[in-house]
């Protein structure tokens, strides 16, 4: 004899029975879905993006799967009611013993002789509670797959654009574009426009057919974020003409040829510059400092202008450095910068830069600005009588000692001998900044350093200081 079935046994076989019948509503929820995303993909004029499209339909499977799960239980009860209603008499009986305790062993006794009797009937029929739900499972992968397969393919086909609306129109016509004045090019004729567009900013887009076509009013330029701009025709001598100049990236839609061209307007760059400043530790009113630059722009350079400002004033002056009339793009030069032809004066703390400008007339025009190069501007004149003050002073020291040793007077004259030889390194260092200094004054310094090591080698040889 079989055992009994328990109470639990047929709670699990009833839960068993709502899984597979939540899966049988949700693979036929599936497929309807499909269908009817695939029916409105068809009748769209404008099928929205491929990832819009996927977006929905996760909405949507997400909504049937909520929904099959929530009536799984009723509509299980309703099919076994239908199909086997002695077997779904008992489990309703099963179910009423087990929610009412038995008050006597009779009635205990009844309930097992039931449960008994429910395991038989199930035995008997093993597939009563297991509801087919994997043909349409199976169904909707399928479905869905071809759904997302049809979804990539279809809206940018033209067999399909042909198959639903009827084949293209022969309409003869041409493509111009024109550009802006400032990048002196050539406009540019086109039998047909590419498949992407690629154009600079304030490039003219203009469309000539013999026949205005039919659906010529639906043809526009999407930008996101922005209303479309719908091609506006005019007729002209016979044949009909429509303008657009593109502000911003978009989709080009011609209607009447089926076609979505993606259009990317690509804006002027602003040049780039480098400039290398001097290095310099001493800059005087009158020096040439050597500047070096690169200037590069993606399509003209116009200008190149040196600003300088006095920081104590607050005046700021400019020289132009190039002033381009023909088309350059890229330009290099050691500008030499003659301090002696500016306002600048010895003492002045100024601040200099050099910016680059482009040939946009049409947004710009657009500024490369350099890094800022600071400086004091020192005399040329004062810098060099303290270089001759500082030799005069060497040299008067150098006769006071060397006077020591001719009256065989030799005091402690350490200090002072430093003192000198930092004077000297003083004298040699700046030396090489002095335009003005002559080779005799040149050649006095290895003079007066020799003088120096002469007295240090006499002070030696003559014994301690008295």
């Amino acid at each position: 004899m079989a055992p009994a079935a328990s109470p639990g046994s047929v709670r699990a076989r009833l839960e068993k029975q709502r899984f597979g019948t939540w899966l049988r509503l949700a693979g036929l929820s599936f497929v309807g879905t499909a269908l009817v995303l695939m029916a409105l993909l068809i009748f769209q004029e404008t099928p929205p993006a491929f990832e819009v499209w996927v977006a929905v339909n996760l909405a949507l499977l997400t909504v049937c799967l909520l929904g099959s799960w929530l009536v799984s239980a009723q509509v299980g009860r309703q099919l076994l009611l239908r199909q086997h209603p002695e077997l779904a008499e008992a489990l309703r009986t099963a179910e009423a013993l087990h929610r009412n305790p038995a008050p006597t062993p009779e009635d205990e006794f009844f309930r097992k002789q039931h449960l008994h009797h429910l395991e038989a009937e199930l035995e008997a029929q093993p597939r009563a509670l297991e509801p087919r739900w994997r043909v349409p499972v199976l169904l909707a992968v399928a479905v869905q797959t071809v759904w997302l397969a049809a979804l990539w393919w279809v809206p940018g086909n033209p067999a399909f654009l042909e198959w639903r609306d009827g084949p293209l129109p022969e309409v003869a016509g041409s493509y111009r574009l024109l550009f802006p004045a400032y990048l002196e090019r050539e406009s540019l004729v086109l039998e047909t426009l590419p498949d992407q567009l690629k154009v600079p900013r304030g490039t003219r887009l203009e469309v000539m057919l013999e026949d205005r076509p039919d659906s010529g009013d639906r043809s526009r330029l999407e930008v996101p974020e922005q209303p479309p701009e719908a091609l506006q025709w005019l007729e002209q001598q016979g044949r009909w003409l429509a303008a657009l100049t593109p502000a911003a990236s978009g989709t080009l839609i011609l209607d009447w040829e089926r076609r979505k061209i993606p259009v990317e307007v690509v804006p002027d760059a602003a040049p780039e510059l480098l400039v290398l400043w001097p290095k310099l530790e001493h800059i005087f009113d009158s020096s040439p400092l050597p500047v070096d630059l690169t200037a590069t722009d993606d399509h003209a350079l116009s200008r190149i202008t040196l600003y300088y400002r006095v920081e104590q004033t607050g005046e700021v002056y400019r020289e132009i450095i190039q002033a381009f009339e023909s088309t350059v793009s890229e330009h290099q030069e050691l500008y030499s910068w003659e301090l002696s032809g500016t306002p600048l004066r010895a003492g002045d703390n100024v601040t200099a830069w050099m910016e680059a400008t482009d040939r946009d007339t049409l947004m710009g025009p657009n500024v490369a600005r350099s890094e800022e190069f600071q400086f004091t501007v020192e005399s040329l004149k004062e810098f060099h009588e303290r270089l001759l003050a500082r030799l005069w002073e060497v040299d008067e020291g150098l006769r006071e000692l060397l006077g020591f040793l001719d009256r065989k007077l030799i005091p402690e004259t350490t200090e002072q001998e430093r003192y000198l030889e930092e004077l000297l390194e003083r004298i040699k260092r700046d030396m090489t900044w002095d335009p003005l200094l002559s080779d005799p004054l040149k050649s006095l310094v290895r003079e007066l350093q020799n003088r120096l090591e002469d007295y240090r080698d006499r002070r030696r040889q003559a014994g301690p200081a008295s």
